[in-house]
């Protein structure tokens, strides 16, 4: 955890002092079992509250929302959250999901069950789209053979 506060907090100080002349993005993978440190959680929230400001955009991602729906921290976040994308999950997760999230519907539920590579269940406030996600061929010719 001490590598995630590190990291964010001069990706947080790059973001301040850059001149603002194009958007970025800051992308923490694994985040939710980070976030389980208090540090580390008050460092992301401080980013989120005001990283429209600085033009950045934060992406807090992991492979289950149980981290985040486990702390304060974690909770405050997700409850903040823009947009949440949710692909492929088992039945225990896509539960705590649709309890931790009230536009969540059982068919939305059952969509992320049954969602195939490519496909996500995309929550952008409180609006539910069931998304099919297509690489750019640019992308594809650069993971083929990676």
């Amino acid at each position: 955890t001490l590598f995630y506060s590190q990291g964010m907090t001069r990706a947080w100080r790059y973001a301040r002092t850059r001149r603002l002349t194009h958007d970025i993005f800051l992308q923490v993978d694994e985040f939710g079992h980070a976030s389980q440190n208090a540090v580390v959680a008050d460092t992301a929230w401080t980013i989120a509250k005001t990283a429209r400001k600085y033009r950045m955009g934060l992406v807090l991602v992991d492979q289950t929302m149980r981290p985040f729906l486990a702390t304060d921290g974690g909770r405050q976040l997700h409850a903040n959250a823009a947009a949440h994308f949710f692909f492929h999950m088992q039945d225990v997760e896509a539960q705590d999901v649709a309890r931790a999230m009230s536009v969540i519907t059982p068919r939305h539920q059952q969509f992320i069950l049954d969602a195939e590579p490519g496909q996500c269940l995309g929550v952008i406030r409180k609006d539910v789209y069931e998304i099919n996600v297509e690489c750019h061929p640019l992308e594809a010719s650069a993971f083929l053979n990676s």
